[in-house]
C-alpha cells in the first residue's frame, strides 16, 4: 500500500497543481526580476548586468514593446537587488549592462517594474541634464508664482497660467 502511494502522491500533487513540474510553482527566490526599457533597438543582448566591475546580474530578451521600444529581461542577485532603487537606469557599455543611480531614493522598485534603458554613458548624461532642467524650470516657475502672488494677490495668479 505505501509503494502505491508514492507512486500516485506526485500524480495527484501535479493535477491540483495543474503543472507537469513543481518548478513552476515554487517561485525564484535567488534573483529579482525587472525588464530594462530601450528607446532604441538594441543590436545584441549584454552578457550580464554589473555594478562597477561586479556581476551582479543576467539579461535575456524580452521582445518590443509596442511603442517600438526594445526590452531587455534583467534577473539581479537577491543580495544586490538593494542597488536597483526608484531612480537607477542602466547603460550599454561594450557587453555589459551597467548600473547607474542618477540620484539614490532608497525606494526599493517592485519585482517586475521597468527601468530605462539607454545605449551608452553619454546618452545617461543627457539624460540627467534633462532630468535637471526640468526640475530647475519648475523651481524657476513656482518662484515667479510666489513672487507674482506677492507683487499683484494670490488670486490674480492663481487664475493665470505661465
Amino acid at each position: 500500500m505505501m509503494k502505491i502511494l508514492w507512486y500516485v502522491a506526485p500524480l495527484v500533487l501535479m493535477a491540483l497543481f495543474n503543472t507537469t513540474s513543481f518548478a513552476q510553482t515554487v517561485p525564484n527566490e535567488e534573483c529579482k526580476r525587472f525588464t530594462v526599457v530601450f528607446e532604441d533597438k538594441v543590436t545584441a543582448v549584454p552578457s550580464g548586468v554589473y555594478a562597477g566591475e561586479k556581476r551582479i546580474g543576467t539579461t535575456q530578451p524580452a521582445g518590443q514593446g509596442n511603442d517600438g521600444s526594445q526590452k531587455i529581461a534583467i534577473c539581479i542577485d537577491r543580495k544586490y537587488a538593494g542597488a536597483i532603487d526608484k531612480h537607477t537606469i542602466l547603460y550599454l557599455s561594450g557587453d555589459k549592462l551597467m548600473i547607474y543611480n542618477v540620484w539614490s531614493a532608497g525606494v526599493d522598485l517592485r519585482e517586475g517594474d521597468d527601468l530605462k534603458g539607454f545605449p551608452n554613458r553619454n546618452s545617461v548624461y543627457m539624460h540627467e541634464a534633462r532630468v535637471l532642467f526640468h526640475a530647475l524650470m519648475d523651481y524657476v516657475l513656482s518662484f515667479v508664482r510666489e513672487l507674482l502672488g506677492k507683487l499683484l494677490g494670490e488670486t490674480v495668479v492663481q487664475n493665470k497660467t505661465l
